[in-house]
């Protein structure tokens, strides 16, 4: 069974328990944080897809279940944590999706949020290289890119999904 396969299998018996034993097992012999990812971020053969995936999407399907919900979304969180890279896309039919489109506009929190302070750390660099008087631009230009990135994946992950 491929990593891909074993973490997808752990998303989808809806156990977090599960999920962390798969990527201990996965990762346990690798030291290096960036194997570790690539490891996470292995797709399936052919489409791409990973766990993130697979738990975006779940997590969107089950968004009225506040347990299932959480479930998935603590999944997301699990996977985020261990490398996981919201940006990948997989290919369903002749359509690329990433993670985000994947949840077709229902975000998890623990996503939202990994999004959120990649967004923050980014504008925080960018913010702190530069003079006082251009910061307050920058701010607004940088909340205005992470504004049309969320809408953005909505939109097209709106339309690839339905």
């Amino acid at each position: 069974m491929t990593p891909a396969e074993t973490l997808i299998q752990a998303v989808q018996s809806e156990d977090t328990e599960e999920l962390h034993r798969a990527i201990s097992s996965l990762t346990e012999r690798v030291a290096n944080r960036g194997f570790q990812a690539a490891l996470v971020n292995q797709g399936l053969p052919g489409s791409g897809l990973t766990a993130l995936h697979v738990a975006c999407k779940a997590y969107s399907h089950h968004a009225r279940d506040p347990e299932l919900a959480r479930t998935f979304d603590r999944m997301v969180k699990i996977l985020l944590d261990a490398g996981a890279v919201p940006g990948k896309e997989a290919r369903i039919g002749r359509e690329h999706i990433t993670s985000v489109m994947a949840c077709q506009g229902r975000i998890p929190p623990s996503l939202r949020q990994f999004l959120s302070d990649r967004a923050e750390n980014s504008w925080d660099r960018n913010v702190k290289s530069t003079s006082n008087k251009d910061r307050a631009a920058k701010l607004r230009v940088g909340h205005q890119q992470y504004q049309d990135l969320l809408g953005g994946y909505f939109v097209k992950g709106l339309a690839l999904l339905h």
